[in-house]
């Protein structure tokens, strides 16, 4: 994969003082300071947590570590990834909710900083990503109730009755968690 020649960081904005990343969960081919290091591996986990790709967690940590609004040349030159998977990372993260767009700072690119509320980000995904999963299990149940399944194949329908009540308890699960984001005070840093 081609890295991003493109947007390099200033030298005063580097930290003098590289290492090679030993977290194993962020990439060997990135360098990064101790700090930048912890902080990414720790952007890498929560996207774990969350089901998300080890690319989006970096993409989000390089954002949310930089000074300054950066741009996804930087963020490519930065992981070694390519423009495209930088593209479509922070594409992903702006939706979200996780990043926002910062303008184009007197260039032609876009600069992306990270959103300081992270219960936006986190209801976003819940509304986007989790609830329309939840539709879509509650569609393939009903298509196989409606299946006749023969006696033979008690195991079957006793495992789509715990499919079931994992889909409802699911959905009754999710108002509540969103309520509670809801209730969380905006965490800003001032």
């Amino acid at each position: 994969m081609k890295a991003c020649d493109e947007g390099a960081e200033s030298a005063d904005s580097m930290i003098a003082i590289k290492h090679l990343n030993p977290d194993p969960l962020v990439s060997k081919n990135i360098e990064t300071n101790v700090v930048e290091d912890s902080v990414m591996g720790l952007c890498v986990r929560l996207c774990s947590l969350l089901g998300l790709p080890k690319s989006i967690g970096l993409i989000y940590g390089a954002v949310f570590i930089s000074p300054k609004p950066i741009e996804a040349g930087q963020i490519c030159k930065k992981l070694k990834i390519s423009r495209g998977s930088a593209s479509q990372g922070l594409r992903f993260l702006k939706e979200l909710g996780a990043i926002r767009s910062s303008g184009l700072n007197g260039n032609r690119a876009e600069h992306f900083e990270a959103e300081e509320h992270l219960r936006l980000a986190l209801e976003n995904f819940i509304l986007k990503k989790i609830s329309p999963a939840f539709g879509e299990i509650g569609r393939e149940i009903e298509k196989l109730e409606k299946m006749n399944l023969e006696p033979s194949h008690q195991v079957l329908a006793e495992k789509l009755d715990a499919l079931k009540r994992w889909h409802k308890h699911g959905k009754l699960l999710l108002p509540i968690v969103t309520g509670f984001l809801k209730t969380m005070p905006l965490l800003s840093r001032k």
